[in-house]
């Protein structure tokens, strides 16, 4: 269902496209007419936008660790519950981006870890006692909890239409200046393409949110396909148009 999804989607993205060039062309009868097919793409773009963040609110903020579930056997059973947010780790703060829960965790060496959690909008402090494994040939320390990244989410109206309007810009944006410094030579870059993509694929549950997420994301590069070839369009009639005028 969700591979449907999303290529659903880009097919209404392309379709409409095409179709507003078609209709462009035989109504102004002029070469830039192609070009209004890419302001038909960045609209639809909006659309799919605005689906995402009408119906499932804007995230802000820093990413952080949420607490899916707590694995029974483990100390973290009945002290973690799904939705806590770990903000802190024996004093350090912990985030996706920074100092990694997991690093925290074996510099405790099997030592008690307090966790500074968030959980209905308060902070509190749960001690709990990592259990020892094996990975390998070497030993690691475990909390037993599933989690995810996550950010607050924000539910506005205004706000979502805000965030869908500038999206294609802002994704446009981005992607423009990682790979300007993808050809200055930053190999660590991300400009969100393929390997972007396949672990968006990879982490993402199934479902209506996860689709518009990912239809996003290659309907920014459809919709910059098509902008360049309706340039190339635009260049091919322009040249095309005085032996048309001439035979006429």
């Amino acid at each position: 269902m969700l591979y449907l999804i999303v290529a659903a989607g880009l097919v209404v993205l392309i379709g409409l496209h095409e179709l507003v060039v078609r209709l462009a062309r035989r109504t102004i009868r002029r070469p830039w007419a192609v070009l209004l097919g890419i302001p038909a793409g960045y609209f639809v773009l909006v659309g799919f936008a605005l689906a995402r963040y009408a119906g499932y609110g804007i995230e802000t903020g820093p990413s952080e660790y949420i607490v899916d579930a707590a694995l029974p056997g483990y100390d973290a059973a009945g002290k973690l519950e799904s939705g806590d947010r770990i903000l802190e780790a024996d004093g350090v703060a912990v985030s996706p981006t920074g100092i990694s829960l997991v690093s925290r965790v074996e510099a405790s060496d099997g030592k008690p870890v307090v966790l500074t959690i968030q959980r209905g909008g308060e902070r509190r402090d749960i001690t709990v006692q990592p259990k020892q494994s094996q990975a390998g040939d070497r030993t690691v320390w475990l909390l037993g909890i599933k989690n995810h990244r996550g950010k607050d989410v924000v539910r506005d109206t205004s706000a979502a239409l805000e965030a869908a309007a500038l999206y294609p810009i802002r994704q446009t944006r981005d992607i423009a200046l990682a790979l300007r410094e993808l050809i200055a030579g930053k190999e660590q870059v991300d400009v969100g393409g393929p390997i972007r993509i396949v672990e968006e694929f990879r982490r993402q549950p199934a479902g209506m949110r996860a689709a518009l997420q990912l239809l996003l994301l290659f309907g920014v590069y459809a919709w910059l396909a098509l902008a360049v070839f309706d340039l190339v369009r635009l260049v091919q009639l322009a040249r095309q148009a005085p032996a048309r005028s001439s035979a006429s």
